[in-house]
């Protein structure tokens, strides 16, 4: 390390329990006469850090006020004469710890004098509970060591340490708050402009954020209790290293929430925002309690493991869960990557405004759940079972086994592709209802001596694309439909216009063109030597005949 500190070796709470008054400003800290103690920061070096290396550092009821002027404050309250260690006002404040013991965060932490980043660093922990930040344009709590590169601050190497958020919480409003550990865990809530928290054992890279994190080991990083929570226009919750997950039970509510975990994530409290990512290597949960809200926004839900709801997830735009995905040791997924399987599996409510789209690589279960859009339902799965209820304007469901013993419903459009197979035991209802498989479509089911269970299909319009099926009776079931279309080539022979009333009715579509019947051009005899046989009307005169031709008729 180039740059040379002075030790600050002092402890403030001894100093605000004594009660003695510090009457020279120029000692490292003093009591002040509003009882908050002042601490003199150390000298900024040529990129404005000052570095104060501390035994202990606490902050009492109090208060503590970081002197980072370098003119005399007066204030009402009390004057605050100005840090005569400074040339400059610092940029950014680190107090480290280089001792043992924890740091105990009770009260307001403020900057007199010019505005500057603040920063705890300890790592044997830091606890908050009411403490608050005034005039920090950014705040980092981390139980990290610092790491200098060319004198400047870098990196903080966290291996340890815990921070708490106690039930007196942390304020830090309309500034940004960086909490770094190997552990995190909110008992109390949490406000402040923006809140980037990252838990596990990793390498920080200030200058873009970036988190390396080798080590594996199972457990929770990021714990938020039921009376804890945040409060932010932005909150970024990451847990580094492999296993390691986030629990949620309190309330998180912000603008834009990203929840990213090497490990689980578990929702019971509530998670609200215009714009939600939630990211698990492994499995996420939300469970009965838990409720993952946007009123503007789009939801994205996505686990390479399965992703389990008995909660709600509502969306007034897109929802978005997407289960499992391609094992791959590059940063890129490969298609020769081998698949991981997961399933999406609902017993709560899963809904989206414009639409919901599901994609599962091993299966999508709806059971005792709702899947509901007044847009687009779409899911994708290798096997799709609805035991409940999905609806849509749209409904697009592509699998190879599908399975509805509850109710789909879309007001405008249902395809329904089961590639091995489609089983119809419930009721499908649609104006216009495509079944496509490759194998069987099965309506009804009996079992011995009890009544058959019939499967019902609702539509103005039924299309069938089976080879199998060669007769619609070999359906089976409930067929309340107007029109059945079945196995109908690409250019069928029975063209939808035919079945038009309006289309059949139209003379121009059914006679040749008016010019044959014309006179003048049947008779020119003066040009022609066999008048006889230019005139054909009994020939001609058949096409009125089939201006409304009786197979048309009869359709």
């Amino acid at each position: 390390m180039n740059a040379k500190f002075n030790l600050l070796f002092l402890t403030t709470t001894a100093a605000m329990l004594s009660g003695t008054v510090y009457a020279n400003s120029n000692a490292p800290s003093y009591i002040h006469t509003s009882g908050s103690t002042v601490i003199n920061i150390n000298k900024a070096d040529a990129n404005g850090l000052s570095h104060n290396m501390l035994k202990e550092f606490n902050v009492g009821p109090k208060g503590t006020i970081l002197n980072n002027s370098t003119q005399d404050i007066y204030r009402p309250n009390g004057n605050i004469p100005k840090n005569k260690k400074l040339n400059e006002s610092a940029k950014v404040i680190l107090n480290e710890v280089i001792s043992n013991k924890s740091s105990k965060l009770n009260g307001f932490l403020e900057v007199a004098g010019q505005r500057a980043d603040v920063i705890i660093a300890n790592p044997n922990g830091i606890s908050c509970s009411g403490c608050s930040f005034i005039n920090s344009n950014r705040v980092t709590l981390s139980t990290g060591t610092p790491v200098f590169t060319d004198g400047a601050l870098t990196n903080y190497n966290v291996i340890k340490g815990k921070i708490t958020i106690e039930n007196g919480g942390l304020k830090n409003l309309n500034s940004f708050t960086d909490i770094l550990a190997e552990k995190i865990i909110l008992n109390g809530k949490v406000e402040t402009g923006a809140l980037n928290a990252v838990a596990g054992m990793y390498k920080y890279t200030i200058a873009n954020d970036n988190i390396q994190s080798p080590v594996q080991y199972q457990g929770t990083g990021i714990d938020v209790k039921s009376l804890g929570g945040v409060t932010a226009d932005q909150i970024v919750l990451v847990s580094t290293s492999a296993g390691v997950g986030v629990n949620n039970a309190g309330i998180l509510q912000s603008n834009n929430i990203s929840i990213s975990a090497s490990g689980a994530i578990t929702n019971s409290g509530g998670i609200k925002a215009d714009t939600i990512k939630l990211i698990s290597k492994k499995n996420i949960d939300n469970s009965y309690t838990g409720e993952i809200t946007s009123d503007a926004g789009n939801i994205f839900i996505t686990a390479t493991q399965d992703i389990q709801n008995a909660g709600t997830i509502k969306s007034e735009r897109a929802t978005v869960l997407t289960s499992g995905s391609r094992a791959s040791d590059s940063s890129e997924d490969s298609d020769d990557s081998p698949l991981v399987f997961g399933s999406i599996n609902n017993v709560g409510t899963i809904s989206g405004k414009n639409a919901v789209l599901l994609n599962a690589t091993h299966s999508l279960n709806n059971d005792k759940g709702s899947i509901t859009s007044t847009g687009i339902t779409n899911i994708i799965a290798p096997k799709v079972n609805n035991r409940t209820e999905m609806s849509g304007d749209v409904v697009d469901i592509s699998s190879l086994e599908f399975e509805n013993t509850g109710l789909i419903t879309a007001a405008n459009s249902m395809i329904i592709y089961g590639n091995h197979a489609i089983t119809n035991y419930g009721t499908l209802k649609s104006e216009t209802l495509t079944l496509e498989t490759d194998g069987a479509i099965s309506m009804a089911k009996c079992f011995l001596w009890f009544p058959c269970q019939n499967g019902t299909i609702k539509a103005d319009l039924l299309k069938v694309k089976a080879p199998k099926i060669k007769t619609v009776s070999e359906m089976s079931g409930n067929l309340e439909v107007k029109r059945i279309k079945l196995n109908t080539a690409e250019e069928p022979k029975e063209p939808e216009d035919v079945n038009e009333p309006e289309d059949v009715n139209e003379p121009k579509d059914l006679e040749e063109p008016e010019d044959v019947n014309e006179p003048k051009d049947l008779e020119e005899p003066e040009d022609l030597d066999e008048p006889e046989n230019l005139e054909e009307p009994e020939d001609l005169d058949e096409s009125e005949e089939q201006e409304v031709p009786e197979e048309l008729k009869a359709a």
